[in-house]
Protein backbone atom coordinates (compact mmCIF):
# COMPACT_ATOMS: atom_id res chain seq x y z
CA UNK A 1 0.00 0.00 0.00
CA UNK A 2 1.43 3.34 -1.02
CA UNK A 3 0.98 6.00 1.38
CA UNK A 4 1.32 9.85 0.88
CA UNK A 5 3.84 11.96 2.23
CA UNK A 6 3.18 14.91 3.93
CA UNK A 7 5.75 17.34 3.53
CA UNK A 8 4.13 20.13 4.98
CA UNK A 9 2.20 18.63 8.12
CA UNK A 10 5.58 17.63 9.09
CA UNK A 11 7.26 20.88 8.91
CA UNK A 12 4.32 22.11 10.89
CA UNK A 13 4.35 19.90 13.37
CA UNK A 14 8.34 20.04 14.03
CA UNK A 15 7.56 23.35 14.46
CA UNK A 16 4.93 23.09 17.38
CA UNK A 17 7.05 20.67 18.90
CA UNK A 18 9.87 22.76 19.32
CA UNK A 19 7.67 25.74 20.87
CA UNK A 20 6.11 23.10 22.88
CA UNK A 21 9.59 22.19 23.59
CA UNK A 22 10.20 26.01 25.10
CA UNK A 23 12.41 27.22 21.89
CA UNK A 24 9.75 29.84 21.07
CA UNK A 25 6.23 31.70 21.35
CA UNK A 26 3.91 29.97 19.34
CA UNK A 27 2.96 33.27 17.35
CA UNK A 28 6.76 33.58 15.89
CA UNK A 29 6.25 29.59 14.86
CA UNK A 30 2.67 30.48 13.01
CA UNK A 31 4.02 33.09 11.03
CA UNK A 32 7.34 31.10 10.39
CA UNK A 33 5.22 28.35 9.21
CA UNK A 34 2.64 29.84 7.41
CA UNK A 35 3.49 29.12 4.34
CA UNK A 36 2.87 25.62 4.88
CA UNK A 37 0.11 25.65 6.57
CA UNK A 38 -1.35 27.58 3.70
CA UNK A 39 -0.59 24.71 1.61
CA UNK A 40 -1.67 22.23 4.14
CA UNK A 41 -5.26 24.21 4.64
CA UNK A 42 -5.96 24.27 0.93
CA UNK A 43 -5.35 21.10 -0.21
CA UNK A 44 -8.71 19.58 -0.62
CA UNK A 45 -9.41 16.52 1.36
CA UNK A 46 -5.48 16.49 3.22
CA UNK A 47 -6.31 17.35 6.64
CA UNK A 48 -9.53 16.67 9.25
CA UNK A 49 -11.03 19.90 8.30
CA UNK A 50 -12.71 18.11 4.71
CA UNK A 51 -13.91 15.16 7.12
CA UNK A 52 -14.97 17.16 9.92
CA UNK A 53 -16.74 20.43 8.63
CA UNK A 54 -19.92 19.89 8.47
CA UNK A 55 -19.87 18.85 11.92
CA UNK A 56 -18.33 21.84 12.83
CA UNK A 57 -20.26 23.90 11.13
CA UNK A 58 -23.12 22.12 12.70
CA UNK A 59 -22.26 23.95 15.54
CA UNK A 60 -21.87 27.18 15.14
CA UNK A 61 -24.85 29.26 16.08
CA UNK A 62 -26.47 31.09 13.31
CA UNK A 63 -25.39 34.07 11.93
CA UNK A 64 -26.00 37.57 13.90
CA UNK A 65 -24.75 40.97 13.15
CA UNK A 66 -21.48 40.50 13.15
CA UNK A 67 -19.32 36.71 13.45
CA UNK A 68 -15.39 36.87 14.96
CA UNK A 69 -13.45 34.34 13.60
CA UNK A 70 -10.51 34.31 16.31
CA UNK A 71 -7.50 33.12 14.65
CA UNK A 72 -8.61 32.94 11.20
CA UNK A 73 -5.75 31.53 9.55
CA UNK A 74 -5.74 31.83 6.18
CA UNK A 75 -9.31 32.50 5.69
CA UNK A 76 -10.62 28.69 4.88
CA UNK A 77 -13.35 28.90 7.95
CA UNK A 78 -14.19 32.75 7.41
CA UNK A 79 -15.13 32.05 3.51
CA UNK A 80 -17.51 28.82 4.72
CA UNK A 81 -19.09 30.98 7.51
CA UNK A 82 -19.14 34.12 4.59
CA UNK A 83 -21.35 31.75 2.23
CA UNK A 84 -23.54 30.78 5.02
CA UNK A 85 -24.90 34.15 5.95
CA UNK A 86 -22.09 35.26 8.95
CA UNK A 87 -20.60 38.74 8.55
CA UNK A 88 -17.49 37.64 9.47
CA UNK A 89 -14.26 39.51 10.96
CA UNK A 90 -11.44 37.31 10.87
CA UNK A 91 -8.14 37.90 12.91
CA UNK A 92 -4.75 36.43 13.28
CA UNK A 93 -1.14 36.89 14.58
CA UNK A 94 0.18 36.01 11.44
CA UNK A 95 0.46 38.79 9.11
CA UNK A 96 1.42 36.00 6.16
CA UNK A 97 -2.07 34.20 6.96
CA UNK A 98 -4.49 37.31 7.21
CA UNK A 99 -2.26 38.57 3.60
CA UNK A 100 -3.75 34.87 2.45
CA UNK A 101 -7.09 35.09 3.94
CA UNK A 102 -7.58 38.70 1.88
CA UNK A 103 -6.21 37.64 -1.56
CA UNK A 104 -8.67 34.34 -1.07
CA UNK A 105 -11.50 36.65 0.12
CA UNK A 106 -11.51 39.91 -1.21
CA UNK A 107 -14.87 41.05 -0.07
CA UNK A 108 -13.65 39.49 3.47
CA UNK A 109 -12.84 41.71 6.64
CA UNK A 110 -9.33 40.33 8.46
CA UNK A 111 -7.26 42.27 10.74
CA UNK A 112 -3.57 41.23 12.15
CA UNK A 113 -4.41 40.89 16.07
CA UNK A 114 -2.91 38.80 19.04
CA UNK A 115 -6.06 37.21 20.28
CA UNK A 116 -5.09 38.86 23.63
CA UNK A 117 -5.70 42.66 22.41
CA UNK A 118 -8.71 42.48 19.62
CA UNK A 119 -9.01 45.45 18.02
CA UNK A 120 -12.89 45.82 18.38
CA UNK A 121 -15.05 47.26 20.76
CA UNK A 122 -16.86 45.20 24.09
CA UNK A 123 -19.78 43.28 22.92
CA UNK A 124 -19.83 43.74 19.05
CA UNK A 125 -19.91 40.37 18.09
CA UNK A 126 -23.26 37.83 18.12
CA UNK A 127 -20.98 34.73 17.65
CA UNK A 128 -17.15 33.79 18.40
CA UNK A 129 -15.67 31.00 16.27
CA UNK A 130 -11.98 30.12 17.39
CA UNK A 131 -11.30 25.93 15.28
CA UNK A 132 -8.70 24.95 16.54
CA UNK A 133 -6.99 27.90 17.95
CA UNK A 134 -7.17 27.91 21.51
CA UNK A 135 -4.35 25.06 21.66
CA UNK A 136 -2.09 27.61 19.81
CA UNK A 137 -2.36 30.91 21.69
CA UNK A 138 0.48 31.68 23.68
CA UNK A 139 -1.83 33.28 27.03
CA UNK A 140 -4.58 31.05 27.00
CA UNK A 141 -6.77 32.97 29.69
CA UNK A 142 -5.72 36.79 28.04
CA UNK A 143 -7.00 35.07 24.72
CA UNK A 144 -10.33 33.84 26.55
CA UNK A 145 -11.32 36.60 28.08
CA UNK A 146 -10.70 38.88 25.40
CA UNK A 147 -13.19 37.06 23.65
CA UNK A 148 -15.62 36.96 26.15
CA UNK A 149 -14.87 41.05 25.86
CA UNK A 150 -16.23 41.09 22.67
CA UNK A 151 -19.02 38.93 23.08
CA UNK A 152 -22.34 40.25 23.36
CA UNK A 153 -24.39 39.93 26.46
CA UNK A 154 -26.08 36.14 25.24
CA UNK A 155 -23.82 35.68 22.31
CA UNK A 156 -22.32 32.35 21.33
CA UNK A 157 -18.83 31.08 20.84
CA UNK A 158 -17.76 27.98 19.09
CA UNK A 159 -14.19 26.59 19.54
CA UNK A 160 -13.94 23.21 19.40
CA UNK A 161 -10.26 21.48 18.84
CA UNK A 162 -11.31 18.84 16.45
CA UNK A 163 -8.03 16.92 15.50
CA UNK A 164 -6.74 13.70 15.09
CA UNK A 165 -3.45 13.97 16.48
CA UNK A 166 -3.25 13.13 20.42
CA UNK A 167 -2.91 15.93 22.92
Amino acid sequence: MATRRDTTGAAARSAYAGVVAGTGRLSRAWEEQARNWIAWARRPGFDSWWHLRERFLALVPPPGAATLDLGCGEGRISRELRARGHRVHGVDASPTLVSAARDADHGGAYAVAEGTALPFADGVFDVVVSHNVLMDVDDLTGTVAEAARVLRPGGRSASPSLTRWRT
